[in-house]
């Protein structure tokens, strides 16, 4: 079912168009690379007059969906900017992105290596949707849900989004494989190694959870906001994409629910 849900998506390019740009060629062709892997092509342009100058358009079809400052794309591109989320440090409040990359919605990208920041960063973008809500539901598939005991940053996210009030659910493969399958909500006290307290896991040994990596917020009491990441590993890393349309949405979460 998720991958059939990616294989609807598969079909659809969208175009970044550079303006009026007066800088190095570096930057441009870390820019061609980092879009390359997300479908979608990359041109440069000029206005009559010259200004403003250096921003960017994305459009698709003839329609243009977002435009920003590519002093702003640049600092999101840089990879040390990515650390705060990583250690989830970064306050759930504060999470923002370059409105041509919040808008890369329903294209089709794929990471391998460092290149998954990119999944992380869309995770914590959402995940600060549903904390700065403080309702609603958030699914997250870990593959294996060690990861979410393992990690840190994760976990302390996570544990925020419990405190703030949002329904948690942790979806994977058992990382012990004596443990029973199902949906269990822990009852830990913080600090503990395991699980945060108050996220209901669902073990199941089963491929499609051991491969995808997803993250699903329901949108609470704004369904508007709704937002979901969903990728599968492959052999050449996560192909994936993520949406803000709210069907789509509701159609990956309410499976989830039903299937697990």
């Amino acid at each position: 079912m998720l991958g059939d849900v990616l294989t609807e998506v598969e079909s659809r390019q969208k175009t970044l168009t550079v303006f009026n740009y007066d800088g190095s060629r570096r930057l441009t062709e870390n820019i061609q690379r980092y879009f390359s892997l997300r479908n979608v092509e990359v041109t440069t342009g000029r206005t009559r007059p010259v200004s403003p100058s250096n921003f960017v358009l994305l459009h698709e079809d003839g329609r243009t969906l977002a435009a920003s400052d590519l002093a702003d794309l640049r600092d999101h591109l840089l990879a040390d900017s990515t650390a705060a989320y990583v250690r989830g440090e970064k306050p759930l409040d504060e999470i923002d992105y370059p409105d041509v990359l919040t808008r890369l919605d329903d294209t089709v990208f794929t990471v391998s290596g460092v290149q998954t920041l990119l999944m992380v960063k869309v995770s914590r973008y959402i995940e600060g949707l549903a904390g700065g809500r403080a309702t609603g539901t958030l699914r997250a598939g870990f593959q294996d849900l060690d990861r979410l005991t393992d990690e840190p940053g994760t976990r302390r996210v996570y544990r925020r989004l419990v405190d703030r009030g949002v329904d948690v659910h942790a979806y994977g493969h058992p990382g012990d494989p004596a443990t029973d399958g199902g949906p269990h909500t822990t009852q830990i006290e913080d600090g503990d190694s395991t699980t945060p307290a108050g996220v209901t896991a669902h073990a199941e040994p089963v491929p499609e959870l051991a491969d995808c990596w997803f993250v699903v917020y329901d949108g609470g009491d704004r369904p508007e906001r709704a937002a979901a990441l969903l990728a599968e590993r492959r052999e050449d890393g996560f192909y994936g994409f993520w949406t803000f349309e709210t069907e789509t949405v509701d159609r990956i979460d309410a499976y989830l629910a039903r299937a697990y």
